[in-house]
Order: C-alpha cells, then sequence, then structure tokens
C-alpha cells in the first residue's frame, strides 16, 4: 500500500484534481489530509481508501455524468480489492445540487458495495442543496436522502449550512495532527 497522508493540497490556477488515482492506480490510502477546492480526490479503479480527510470547497467534478467518486472496477471479476471511503468531511463549493458520487451496485457475486464500501461521511451544504448520487447504468441521478432509503452509503449525513472558516481550518488542523498555530 501506498499511502498519501498528513498533506494540504489547494486546487487553485486551474489544479483541481489534488489526489487523481483514476488512472488504473491501485493500493492506495489517501488519509488525514486537507483538501482545498476542486475535485479534491477522484478514484475509479480498486484498492484505493479513502478516509478522515477534510475536503473543503470541493466541486465533486459536476461536469455532464461524470461524478469522480466511484468505484468503476468493483463490477469487474479482476477486482484485486475494493474501494473503500469513509468518515470524511465534504464541504460544498458549488451552487445547486453537488455531484456527490456514482452508485456501485453489486457485483456478479452479490457484494453490495453502496451498503459497505461508502459510509459514515459528513457533507456540508448549501441551504436547500442536494447532494446527488448518479447511476451509471441507467443514466440517472438520485438524492443522496432517496439513495440511503434502500439502506446505501449509510451513516452518511447532509448538513445543510457552510461551517465557518475557523472550524474548516480547525479540522483540518486535526487531520494532520497539526494542534498549534504554524509561524
Amino acid at each position: 500500500w501506498r499511502n498519501v497522508t498528513r498533506n494540504v493540497v489547494i486546487g487553485n490556477y486551474g489544479g483541481v484534481k489534488e489526489v487523481d488515482n483514476d488512472d488504473g492506480s491501485l493500493f492506495y490510502r489517501i488519509h488525514s489530509n486537507f483538501n482545498v477546492y476542486g475535485y479534491s480526490q477522484k478514484f475509479n479503479c480498486g484498492g484505493i481508501q479513502s478516509f478522515n480527510n477534510v475536503k473543503a470547497f470541493v466541486t465533486c467534478g459536476g461536469v455532464t455524468y461524470g461524478y469522480y467518486y466511484n468505484a468503476g472496477c468493483l463490477t469487474s471479476n479482476q477486482v484485486y480489492e475494493p474501494n473503500l471511503w469513509h468518515n470524511d468531511i465534504l464541504i460544498s463549493g458549488v451552487k445547486g445540487s453537488l455531484p456527490y458520487r456514482r452508485s456501485w451496485h453489486s457485483d456478479n457475486e452479490g457484494h453490495d458495495w453502496d451498503k459497505t464500501q461508502v459510509f459514515n461521511n459528513t457533507l456540508y451544504l448549501h441551504p436547500s442543496q442536494e447532494a446527488m448520487v448518479s447511476d451509471v447504468d441507467t443514466m440517472t441521478s438520485v438524492t443522496l436522502t432517496e439513495f440511503q432509503k434502500s439502506g446505501n452509503d449509510p451513516g452518511t449525513v447532509q448538513i445543510q449550512q457552510i461551517p465557518s472558516s475557523a472550524d474548516i481550518v480547525k479540522w483540518g488542523r486535526e487531520r494532520l495532527g497539526v494542534f498549534e498555530p504554524v509561524l
């Protein structure tokens, strides 16, 4: 496993993919980072784990149908290790609905990835904003609230309020293990 941990990454000047693992990268643990702007993280194949990150003011892709938090390899018989995404904080950086993730469905062996591999994330949204889940099979989208009615993405919550900058920086410091201001 390769660890990408305890980094501050800011997607400015057109840089939008702070951690980009959709090129067939396998066996990465992306944890305890503070990412600001852009997609924050993009992963597609198996063997990518994302946890304990703060992803602030993210756009999560949002281009046409391309919601970038997905696990495209999970439905393949050649999967090595399923993706895992949990205990992250996402703070919306878009107006309108937030493209949160893709539905992963089940594989040929009956693993229901939507119920076991993505859970306990906290999404901070603008008032009346909804997080959306896309379905690559039907080319449709549903709200996360509707998606969770079937037991998918358990424990993930949506809070319709953007936290203060002080709270966001505090959470980032906690993830990085930096508790005193650096001068």
